[in-house]
């Protein structure tokens, strides 16, 4: 028996000089990516250059917002300040609405009194006028203007004098049989130069309108 190197089989596989270049070329690649990425990633942890005060463009652009911010507020509480004016007098006219409504259908007169406050109705009764109470779920209850909201209220064209004390005849009523006192409330604020106008019509008719400053 022969000792000696024994020689590769058939079927085993013989590197190639090609391969082993073409291996090489390829770990060197990747090593090379490895190590660019790895200096990006150590780039991207280093902390940038500290600035030092503001541009002119960004303290303009901060001035602009302040004066967008400033004037959309302004607005904002004028506009408040309108609706609330509004609100008041489109209250007045469905709560005067509605007393006409209920007096037609109860069969009982209802009258109303404007004071300082607000506006009081009352049903007649036997004995005479009797306001609703302020308590209770009435929605002829007291209601309240509205903060710093004035009403000029005049009867067949007379100013009515304000006054705490409520009368005992009211000067407003709504009539079982569907008519009405007519009337006129004007609803004002001293911060805004708009009004707003209640009239009422003997025949029940009742509408709404705003004015302007000048009229």
């Amino acid at each position: 028996m022969t000792h000696g190197t024994r020689s590769p089989g058939k079927g085993a596989a013989r590197p190639r000089d090609g391969c082993r270049t073409c291996l090489g070329r390829h770990l060197h690649v990747r090593l090379a990516a490895t190590s660019t990425n790895a200096h990006a990633d150590r780039g991207a942890l280093r902390p940038a250059g500290r600035r030092h005060g503001f541009t002119l463009i960004e303290i303009l652009v901060v001035i602009v917002i302040i004066g967008v911010v400033a004037g959309a507020i302004t607005l904002s509480a004028g506009g408040s300040g309108a609706r609330e004016l509004e609100n008041a007098a489109e209250r007045n006219r469905r709560l005067i609405e509605l007393a006409c409504e209920r007096a037609v259908l109860s069969g009982r007169d209802i009258g109303f009194a404007p004071t300082p406050e607000g506006m009081r109705y009352g049903y007649y009764e036997r004995e005479g006028w009797r306001p609703v109470p302020e308590q209770g779920s009435d929605e002829l209850r007291p209601r309240p203007w509205g903060e710093g909201i004035e009403v000029r209220a005049e009867r067949d064209g007379e100013l009515l004098p304000s006054s705490d004390t409520l009368p005992d005849d009211p000067p407003f009523a709504c009539l079982s049989s569907g008519e009405l006192t007519p009337l006129r409330l004007e609803f004002s604020r001293p911060d805004r130069p708009e009004r707003w106008r209640l009239e009422g019509a003997l025949d029940g008719r009742i509408s709404l309108s705003q004015l302007d400053a000048a009229r």
